[in-house]
């Protein structure tokens, strides 16, 4: 009886801790947001929404600058799946396409559009990739 007894109490013991590790890992919050943590990218439609916030688009402007966003995310992910392609040629690749698809983009805006998302990009270049 005693052996059953000391058996009975361990297996509450042992159970009565592995339901709080279980409750404790149930109850893990992730850590919050820091300087380290990244953010997702804005999708070209959501860019195109900035764009139209911070510049005035027409609708003809957002539907052209959707398009030319559209083709760098397909562009950039080809880039970045591109497993010949070492860091540094991956770098001048993507410093390329952003080149491309801004010189498109000012393609697209009137005058003084690009003279204000030029001074946007400028306000940004630090906290931001090219663009």
């Amino acid at each position: 009886m005693k052996l059953f007894s000391k058996t009975l109490l361990l297996a509450a013991a042992l159970a009565a801790g592995f339901s709080t590790l279980s409750l404790r890992a149930d109850d893990a919050t992730p850590p919050p947001a820091g300087p380290r943590m990244h953010h997702r990218m804005p999708t070209p439609a959501e860019r195109v929404a900035h764009m139209t916030k911070m510049l005035g688009l027409s609708d003809a402007q957002q539907q052209q600058i959707l398009v030319i966003l559209q083709d760098q995310q397909t562009a950039a992910k080809a880039i970045w799946t591109n497993a010949s392609l070492d860091r540094d040629q991956r770098r001048s690749a993507m410093k390329d396409l952003w080149t491309s698809s801004r010189q498109k983009i000012h393609a697209v805006l009137t005058p003084e559009q690009v003279a204000k998302f030029k001074s946007i990009m400028e306000q940004h270049r630090g906290h931001k990739g090219p663009m």
